[in-house]
């Protein structure tokens, strides 16, 4: 299936970036992996696996791979200390101990520098991207996971917000990318003005088609 035409369904705007999918959230990201058939994919932050849970246990075609250092860094400001990451990790194997059991669901425990070596080249139909979102390490993480993506495959992200005072880049390094790259389309999930009884995430996602 032609990836770009599977959205067109929902009767986009085109004329700007990125686009918008209205009515949309991270429920529907799940649908699209199963309805696109996905067999291979890799969500890059974990931490309490509430996504994962929700990605395999609806994608019954699906292996999933989830990477995540659950580390305590100077860099990484949103937890406190290894014992609060450490319990985290074992509260996420916990939750996803049948699957890990039942081979669909990996849970790796490194950076997402030191998993790209475990991933060939185009070897994954998609990517989510929802790790340390500061500095250079969302604009990393793009650069180098699209890379582990087909051709047609989604490279996908959580957090579509600038905030300041946590210095959230995902913005700026999506810009970016998407210039340097040439990439357009690429969207983002739900809309900035919801209304009444539509869906759209507190905190929206974003994805462009690997081309």
């Amino acid at each position: 299936m032609n990836t770009l035409e599977y959205f067109k369904k929902y009767n986009l705007d085109f004329s700007t970036l990125p686009v918008e999918i209205r009515n949309t959230g991270r429920i529907d990201i799940v649908r699209w992996i199963r309805e696109l058939d996905f067999k291979t994919f890799a969500e890059i932050g974990v931490d309490h696996a509430d996504f994962s849970k929700l990605i395999v246990e609806n994608n019954p075609q699906l292996t999933l791979y989830g990477i995540d250092p659950y580390l305590k860094y100077k860099e990484y400001r949103e937890y406190h200390d290894q014992a609060e990451m450490d319990y985290i990790h074992d509260y996420a194997y916990s939750k996803m101990a049948g699957h890990i059991q039942d081979g669909r669901y990996h849970l790796v425990r490194k950076t997402s520098e030191e998993a790209l070596k475990d991933f060939e080249d185009g070897s994954l139909d998609g990517v989510y991207i929802d790790a340390n979102h500061e500095g250079e390490y969302p604009y990393y993480d793009i650069v180098n996971w699209a890379k582990k993506v087909r051709k047609g495959g989604l490279v996908m992200g959580h957090d579509f917000v600038r905030i300041r005072s946590l210095d959230f880049t995902i913005k700026d390094a999506l810009e970016r990318y998407t210039k340097e790259e040439n990439i357009n389309p690429w969207f983002v999930v739900g809309s900035s003005d919801k209304k009444a009884g539509e869906v759209r995430d507190r905190v929206r996602s974003w994805f462009f088609i690997k081309e």
